[in-house]
């Protein structure tokens, strides 16, 4: 029976995702799907591994070998708690929009554009690298740079990066307003356009009447909510109001 080690599980999905790889104009929609898929597990096990080294226990949900391995989530946090790592803001950005689209094609409904699936794709390539090379001490790139698909791959992280770059350049040119965007986890929706600059998600804007901060309609509670108050107010009101209960 063959066993693969967290490692040899993460380098054959890469290597699964690669298969679905192809020319950008014979991309297909199932295509973009595995890939998500796969580069997906490829983080998961990545961060397992290295909490592995740190701490096998942990890797478990009870710190008992056998029972169910933690999540991404989890990995995350225990992996800052134990001080081994501590990611940077971009790369948690990176997963937990990876992980989002994970969790729409697993358990509801999926859909994604090219360009969408090519600045989510090379935003995680490039969280993959980094994290393998200078967590794991892992040198996949030249080993990878073998297979013609990872040419391909490596274009979806350049055009991310280069995405990215040019958006935030015009930001700083043009003095545009920005807001977090909760769809692309990018720090570019505008607030006059109300579109992202990234992923072109458009929403309505509105103006907390607590704090004048600018924020998006899916922070509302309801569609069809009138108080027009952002999360942050509305969990401070709330703790407020909950401590006054108190007294």
């Amino acid at each position: 029976m063959k066993k693969f080690t967290l490692i040899q599980n993460a380098k054959e999905s890469i290597n699964h995702a690669l298969s679905h790889i192809k020319k950008d104009q014979d991309l297909s929609y199932e295509d973009c799907k595995r890939v998500i898929l796969d580069l997906t597990h490829v983080v998961e096990l990545l961060l397992k591994e290295k909490l592995r080294r740190a701490a096998p226990s942990q890797v478990f949900k009870n710190a008992k070998k056998g029972s169910f391995t933690v999540d991404i989530d989890t990995a995350i946090k225990r992996l800052k708690h134990i001080g081994t790592v501590e990611l940077s803001e971009e790369n948690l950005k990176a997963i937990k929009l990876v992980t989002a689209k994970r969790n729409d094609i697993t358990h509801y409904e999926f859909e994604i554009e090219k360009d969408t699936f090519k600045y989510l794709s090379g935003q995680i390539v490039s969280f993959i690298l980094q994290f393998s090379d200078e967590q794991l001490d892992l040198n996949w790139t030249d080993d990878l740079q073998q297979n013609s698909a990872w040419k391909n791959l490596i274009k979806y992280k350049t055009f991310y990066e280069g995405l990215l770059r040019n958006i935030n350049q015009k930001i700083i040119n043009d003095e545009l307003l920005v807001i977090d965007c909760p769809w692309c986890y990018n720090e570019t929706f505008s607030v006059e356009d109300e579109e992202c600059l990234v992923c072109n998600a458009q929403d309505i804007v509105h103006e907390c009447i607590i704090c004048n901060r600018s924020f998006l309609d899916a922070e509302l509670d309801e569609p069809q909510d009138q108080q027009l108050v952002c999360k942050k107010c509305k969990w401070e009101e709330g703790y407020a109001s909950t401590i006054c209960e108190r007294c």
